[in-house]
């Protein structure tokens, strides 16, 4: 009788899906910038709105990081939350990049130049309908 030894196969497991938290944050992230392009044609016009903008992306960030975190299995200490939300723009991409790795510095690269770019042809689209073109 063969007395052969079980092996278990390999099997790789599926990419885990985007969580739905990830996905409300790009879209808060990418309506933010919009709106980041509809107060730079009218600056002037707007002063608190645009600080109001700052304020939301702070939270948006700050309340992902802070969310994503427990999943993970690092969730923020207590004392420590403060910080993400009062300085998300340093924190959450540092905290990103640590729990990602080389990924996550990818991931804020595209989502940072394509944010830009979502604000950039808001704000043309705009100034093209508001002054007409300049040449």
């Amino acid at each position: 009788m063969d007395q052969s030894i079980p092996y278990a196969e390999v099997v790789p497991e599926p990419a885990p899906a985007p969580r739905r938290y990830t996905l409300r944050l790009l879209a808060a992230y990418y309506a933010l910038s919009a709106c980041w392009g509809v107060v730079g044609v009218s600056r002037e016009e707007l002063p608190w709105v645009e600080l109001g903008l700052n304020a939301a992306l702070a939270l948006a960030l700050g309340w992902w990081g802070l969310v994503d975190a427990r999943p993970r299995r690092h969730p923020v200490p207590l004392s420590s939350r403060a910080w993400f939300v009062l300085f998300a723009p340093l924190v959450v991409p540092v905290y990103v990049i640590w729990s990602r790795g080389w990924r996550g510095a990818l991931w804020l690269v595209l989502h940072t130049l394509l944010g830009y770019g979502v604000a950039v042809a808001t704000l043309y689209a705009l100034w093209l309908a508001r002054y007409g073109p300049w040449w």
